[in-house]
């Protein structure tokens, strides 16, 4: 019925509303809640999954949750759609379509590790506490890897395209260069 992707793992809607996984399964990407049944809506972000009810909630599962992607806002009924990001999660309710989304950037970031709009000490914290690590380690955060080519290391090339960005807030100045 449908399917989606991330980058290292797929999923699959099947007819009977149950949820199928495929790929890495590192931070739990497979482990649909039970039961794995009614599901009308799939959507694959960044390490984490969301799945949409038939009676119209959300389940969000996988992932770390460091950002909140897979905490439903309350009271979670009516949704009708779904989406997932890299560290966020979307849903869209009622018959008008009411986007619900607490962390709205209206601009990407590179070096934006928490999806707050801008580039500062929490950042950096959190490129940090993976530094010096590679794709299976332990203290790997994939979200880290933020220097273009990907190397799965979290090394000075992450830092210095954390640093291009630094004190850099999209919301306050939308113009400046970085904010895309």
């Amino acid at each position: 019925m449908a399917i989606a992707a991330d980058c290292e793992y797929s999923l699959g809607l099947k007819r009977d509303g149950s949820i199928v996984a495929w790929g890495a399964n590192e931070e739990g990407q497979y482990d649909a809640p039970l039961p794995n049944t009614d599901f009308i809506a799939i959507a694959a972000g960044w390490g984490h999954v969301l799945g949409l009810k038939n009676d119209g909630s959300i389940r969000a599962w996988g992932g770390t949750n460091y950002y909140g992607q897979c905490t439903v806002p309350s009271p979670n009924t009516g949704f009708t759609a779904i989406a997932a990001g890299k560290n966020h999660s979307l849903g869209l309710k009622g018959e008008q379509g009411e986007p619900v989304e607490p962390n709205d950037c209206l601009y990407y970031l590179a070096g934006d590790l928490n999806d707050d709009c801008k580039v500062n000490f929490f950042d950096f914290a959190i490129l940090a506490g993976s530094w010096m690590s590679n794709n299976g380690d332990l203290k790997w955060n994939s979200i880290c890897d933020i220097s273009e080519p990907k190397d799965s290391i979290i090394n000075w090339k992450d830092l210095a395209v954390l640093c291009e960005s630094w004190l850099i807030d999209c919301n306050t100045d939308p113009l400046d260069p970085a904010c895309i």
